[in-house]
């Protein structure tokens, strides 16, 4: 069975397989020093890894409230317990998260997610782009879709403004 790294822990000896092999690329490109951003649970045992080895620093980019999800398992959870206590800045993306996350890492910042319509809005149009022919505006979503994506939301919006176009982009989970 292949590892599921959104519901798995790593093992131990996978967990040195896969350092040895990112320091090996590393040397190839002449790095020493890294900041290292996490934003799943499963990737910090790494993290911690090469911190104790070279005093690279962790921050943890806390997207989701994993024990949230209604496929998760102990393991993620208590991967998520360990990366909110034990890396050296916490960024979380919404008010719940922070609440949660400085309770656990005083050494927390709350930065939201948003994108800069300013900057988006000038994008020059692509005649070759699959979006390029679609009514406007597009309204777009990239991320998973899961059990928890509102699609009823969806549903209103849809009704509401069927001279939009909604573009959803990401996995399909259930």
């Amino acid at each position: 069975e292949r590892l599921n790294i959104y519901r798995q822990a790593v093992m131990p000896n996978s967990l040195e397989k896969g350092i040895c092999a990112l320091l090996d690329y590393l040397n190839q490109q002449e790095c020493d020093e890294a900041l290292m951003i996490v934003h799943l649970p499963f990737w910090f045992p790494y993290a911690a890894q090469l911190r104790k080895r070279f005093g690279w620093r962790i921050i943890y980019d806390c997207l989701d409230e994993h024990s949230g999800f209604a496929n998760n398992t102990p393991e993620m959870l208590a991967l998520e317990e360990g990366a909110l206590k034990g890396c050296d800045l916490l960024v979380t993306t919404s008010a719940l998260l922070h609440e949660k996350g400085h309770a656990a890492n005083e050494n927390s910042a709350l930065i939201r997610n948003a994108g800069d319509y300013l900057h988006f809005s000038r994008a020059h149009r692509r005649a070759d782009s699959p979006l390029a022919d679609l009514p406007q505006p597009v309204i777009g979503y990239y991320g998973a879709l899961a059990e928890w994506f509102d699609c009823e939301a969806l549903a209103a919006a849809l009704e509401k403004h069927p001279e939009w176009s909604f573009v959803l982009i990401g996995h399909v989970d259930g």
